[in-house]
């Protein structure tokens, strides 16, 4: 961005936090899990939408679109491929998949983004790396956003184009995994952190500073009451959009503090998205092995699933993906 935000740089985090948090709940069955029936950090993948779509339209409306193409090519696809790479050569040596033309499609289509059903959870439309399922929806995002900026007319653009396949969608119910993302509302959150981004531009929100948190004390009374599917999407929506523009005012009024930790871990919210899981998995497999059980087990799981995401995030954010980032821009951007 050419306005560094520190509230939207610690937003990042939080987002993949409130992931973390969500996937903590049941990692596995023979685990003790208070929180199995509520869906606490729901607003995270909400939240990521918001800020995907704030930081495009702050950032990137005015870029040619080949070039807005190829920087978040850059910035989502070699991490994202990398690390599928880790969870597939450990799903091999564990023996949890089958290595056939069945497989090979399923990767294939993981890797480009192509939506489908899960082979080794057939109820769910998501890639091989499971949390990579929002991925499917940023791209398709992007892609209509590059459109948008060679039509010349980015916000009438979209706004028209996912307000119809979202009227398709309900109109004409889907049929396939492809239609039942490009047509699923959750895309209307990337429009809403556009609109955010457009208020932030044009208005003083330091006035609505106390919706931070309001925004955080509803997604927690929600997380621990709310069932249903979607009423709790709707409340995260609403949620996550009070979290965003309380923190967009609380920056405006100057009570933003620079803290290198949280920027850092902000940075990192991507490596940390993409290796929580694993880093779960350790975590519970260990405690199998500990004479534990009850509340004494679950603390330990939720301080050492969470310890260990953010020791592991950083460390993929040091020494990975920023690496890999620099090294893709200096192998496409080579000629500048």
């Amino acid at each position: 961005m050419k306005q560094n935000l520190l509230s939207i740089q610690y937003l990042r985090f939080f987002a993949a936090a409130c992931v973390v948090i969500f996937h903590l709940r049941e990692p596995h069955v023979w685990l003790y899990d208070p929180w199995a029936a509520f869906d606490l950090g729901r607003a995270g993948v909400s939240l990521f939408f918001m800020i995907s779509g704030f930081i495009m339209y702050q950032a990137a409306r005015f870029e040619a679109p080949i070039e807005f193409l190829k920087r978040r090519v850059i910035r989502i696809v070699p991490l994202y491929w990398l690390m599928s790479g880790v969870y597939m050569a450990l799903a091999v040596l564990n023996h949890s998949v089958t290595l056939n033309p069945e497989f090979g499609a399923h990767i294939a289509k993981s890797l480009l983004f192509i939506p489908h059903y899960n082979l080794r959870d057939p109820s769910l439309i998501a890639p091989f790396l499971i949390p990579g399922w929002s991925l499917d929806y940023e791209m398709f995002f992007y892609a209509l956003f590059a459109l948008g900026l060679w039509l010349k007319r980015l916000e009438l653009s979209l706004c028209l184009i996912l307000g119809a396949l979202v009227l398709m969608g309900v109109i004409w119910p889907p049929k396939n995994a492809i239609m039942s993302v490009y047509e699923n509302p959750i895309l209307l959150e990337f429009l809403l952190g556009m609109g955010l981004g457009l208020l932030h531009k044009s208005h003083n929100l330091k006035a609505f500073w106390p919706l931070l948190p309001i925004g955080l004390l509803v997604d927690l009374v929600a997380g621990f009451s709310v069932q249903g599917a979607q009423i709790g999407e709707a409340i995260a929506v609403l949620s996550g959009a009070m979290i965003l523009i309380g923190a967009l005012g609380l920056e405006q009024s100057g009570r933003v503090m620079d803290n290198k930790a949280l920027a850092l871990l902000g940075n990192a919210s991507f490596s940390l998205y993409l290796s929580h899981q694993l880093a779960i998995s350790l975590v519970a497999h260990g405690l199998e092995h500990v004479h534990l059980q009850g509340v004494a087990q679950f603390i330990l799981l939720i301080i050492g699933g969470l310890s260990l995401s953010l020791i592991m995030a950083v460390g993929v954010y040091l020494g990975i993906e920023k690496p890999l980032t620099r090294w893709a821009k200096g192998l496409v951007f080579h000629h500048k």
